[in-house]
């Protein structure tokens, strides 16, 4: 079975180092809309722990924003969070800081290589 566009852009994101759960968690967003924090665990198969620490690490950057039911019953409201912004938007520092990365990599290649030209004459 050939991986959704969404499936195939998490692993992307995952392998040039933006963290799962993160990605996961703006995948969703964007793809459902505004979630609670259980529909969140189930469609990305997270723990409620991870979802915990992702929602407040997205929203301190910004990115996700959190509704408060004005509720009168019993019991604590459920929130539901929502992306701030589109998908592009909250993944292109993700992008950059591989952009940076690879160009740091590239760099120390080429030093590699002078070095070992170097070591060869």
């Amino acid at each position: 079975m050939t991986p959704s566009p969404q499936q195939r852009l998490i692993e992307s994101m995952v392998y040039i180092g933006a963290p799962e759960s993160i990605v996961k968690c703006i995948v969703a967003l964007d793809l459902h809309g505004p979630l609670s924090s259980k529909k969140i665990q189930d469609t990305c198969n997270l723990r409620q722990p991870e979802v915990s620490l992702t929602i407040k690490n997205l929203s301190e950057r910004g990115m996700v924003k959190i509704n408060v039911p004005v509720t009168k019953g019993r019991g604590r409201p459920s929130h539901r969070y929502e992306l701030n912004n589109p998908i592009q938007e909250c993944l292109e520092g993700y992008i950059a800081e591989a952009k940076e990365r690879e160009k740091q990599i590239r760099s120390h290649i080429e030093i590699t290589e002078r070095i070992l030209d170097d070591l060869l004459r």
